[in-house]
């Protein structure tokens, strides 16, 4: 196996399978290589997808399935009333300069035109809280959280969003635009890209802010079976919860052995 992003395939004989591995978006770690047979990757068009970037934070929604989460939902997030007492929309970046997204921007954007911040991060930091462990708790008391992705590229999505929908605060998404919605339950994101600028985007946090039912319409996913609302998601969430496992080490070796070289597919690949 070799990390395309970051060296490249020295095959040392003709018949060696190689498979080349990427985790990062090639807009940031563009690949290396391309000689190379078989994918691991986060992306769900790999031969083998791999999903543990957002398998820590994701597989906790898993928990509403079962209800048990349900006390939390009806008695521990904030209102709507108590969240309008703070900052419109809670912002977590700290990495300030790796971005393709222009999220950054945004914020600064979003400010001008009414919306009021809270950023915990590093970047464009303003309140006196900086612990990512409370993040969860911190970001319910606002009516907003900026999921905003570092690059816009296919398939390319990662913890964040689950952050937003976690801690019960509505994810103000930033990211490629066909890519996250088979990843989060109908209807539980509004998405930057379905706003034609940021003004019109501002409007709609307004009125959002001042309508609570319209508001609370994002978290009607709360009282669905996750299963029938969140397919995609479980889907990955299965997917990472079996990488690496005895079965998935099998399958991979048996794959190899019936496979072999994948010298004519391989010309077509690219990232």
């Amino acid at each position: 196996m070799a990390n395309i992003q970051k060296t490249t395939v020295a095959r040392s004989n003709h018949k060696q399978i190689w498979i080349g591995t990427f985790w990062e978006s090639p807009g940031h770690r563009p690949t290396k290589s391309f000689d190379y047979d078989y994918t691991i990757s986060y992306r769900a068009d790999a031969t083998f997808p791999n999903f543990h970037m957002v398998f820590d934070t994701a597989k906790d929604i898993e928990k509403i399935i079962d209800n048990v989460m349900h006390i939390f939902i009806k008695n521990g997030f904030p209102s709507f009333n108590m969240k309008k007492e703070n900052a419109m929309m809670s912002v977590w970046i700290s990495n300030c300069g790796m971005s393709r997204t222009s999220r950054l921007e945004y914020v600064t954007q979003l400010e001008k035109l009414g919306i009021s911040i809270a950023s915990y991060g590093r970047c464009h930091h303003n309140t006196n809280e900086t612990n990512d462990k409370n993040m969860l708790k911190i970001a319910s008391k606002h009516l907003f959280f900026y999921a905003a992705e570092n690059d816009n590229c296919a398939y390319y999505h990662t913890e964040k969003v689950y952050h937003g929908l976690l801690s019960g605060s509505l994810p103000i998404y930033l990211g490629y635009n066909n890519t996250i919605d088979e990843y989060v339950p109908k209807n539980s994101i509004v998405k930057i890209s379905d706003f034609s600028n940021l003004e019109k985007l501002a409007n709609y946090m307004k009125k959002l802010s001042e309508n609570k039912n319209l508001y609370n319409n994002y978290f009607e996913w709360h009282k669905r079976n996750l299963k029938k609302v969140g397919k995609g998601l479980l889907s990955k969430l299965e997917s990472a919860a079996n990488f690496g496992s005895d079965k998935w080490k099998c399958d991979f070796c048996k794959f190899l052995h019936i496979h072999g070289r994948n010298e004519i597919e391989k010309k077509n690949i690219r990232l």
